[in-house]
């Protein structure tokens, strides 16, 4: 579910890759959250793998809402981090607000579009 800013097209971009869960799974460098609430995600520049780290902690609202992207109904974290990953190569959250479906999957797959 979509929050505060305007990425539908990155999260449905990640949804669809979803379809195929081993294509996300692939993504995760860190396979479980760790003690250290650190992941390491792949994502691709031009084609080129990057792995880009972040820790895990995702902003919330005053309320105890998830601000961004939420959590999915069986508890997945996957597309906050996700999320989280784009907007720090984006700069920050507000920069990945409208954007291209092509651009969001050339960025997890690597592959033009």
């Amino acid at each position: 579910m979509q929050g505060d800013v305007g990425d539908c097209y990155f999260l449905s971009s990640a949804s669809a890759l979803a379809e195929h869960p081993e294509r996300i799974k692939k993504l995760f460098l860190t396979k479980k959250v760790n003690n250290q609430n650190i992941a390491a995600v792949r994502v691709f520049f031009g084609g080129v793998p990057t792995d880009v780290t972040i820790d895990t902690n995702v902003p919330y609202k005053a309320h105890g809402d998830i601000m961004f992207a939420d959590i999915s109904a069986d508890h997945a974290q996957w597309l906050p981090i996700l999320e989280k990953v784009y907007a720090k190569i984006s700069v920050n959250y507000e920069k990945i607000g409208l954007g291209w479906m092509s651009e969001a999957m050339r960025i997890l797959t690597g592959a033009p579009s």
